[in-house]
């Protein structure tokens, strides 16, 4: 059959387009691993247990300075649904984002007085990054099983004005 003339095609044009088989895997692979990371962040979501947390027991309302030193107490308490002793303290952070500070002491004790064993964690305030302008605080870790867990509490800011909210100081 003769093309109509003024219409050519390049010898370019009529060749299908090959994928080289290294390009091809490598789009394999990592459409695989995008696919398995989505997912394996999904299942953390969900997998994840959310615990009551008390910052400062006894401190009621919560009231932070960021320019605090010293320690922070952060207590997780016990309920009917999880037992804090499970916690292993050596994956628990807390802070801004509740993966800043490493505890510096672990303390086994019914902080709540309700009659089970609550653990409280003491934190440097200078390594949990709390600046002016934030209103929560989170604590995160792994029970011993493995387990991810998670849990935030508010508190109110003290010791800040409007200057240093802008500057997150």
């Amino acid at each position: 059959m003769k093309r109509p003339t003024g219409h050519s095609r390049s010898s370019a044009a009529r060749r299908p387009f090959k994928l080289r088989k290294g390009v091809l895997l490598l789009l394999v692979v990592g459409l695989v691993s995008a696919l398995s990371s989505a997912t394996a962040l999904a299942r953390q979501d969900v997998d994840t247990i959310t615990v009551t947390v008390d910052i400062k027991p006894g401190d009621e309302p919560t009231v932070m300075d960021p320019r605090g030193e010293g320690m922070i107490p952060v207590a997780v308490l016990s309920d009917e649904n999880f037992d804090a002793v499970t916690i292993d303290p050596a994956s628990v952070r807390f802070g801004a984002n509740g993966d800043e500070a490493a505890p510096v002491r672990t303390i086994t004790e019914d902080i709540d007085q309700d009659g089970d064993t609550d653990l409280m964690f003491l934190f440097r305030a200078g390594q949990a990054n709390i600046r002016c302008g934030d209103t929560s605080a989170t604590l995160s870790g792994r029970t011993r099983a493995g387990r991810a867990f998670s849990g935030s509490e508010s508190f109110q800011m003290e010791g800040c004005d409007s200057r240093d909210i802008r500057s997150g100081h």
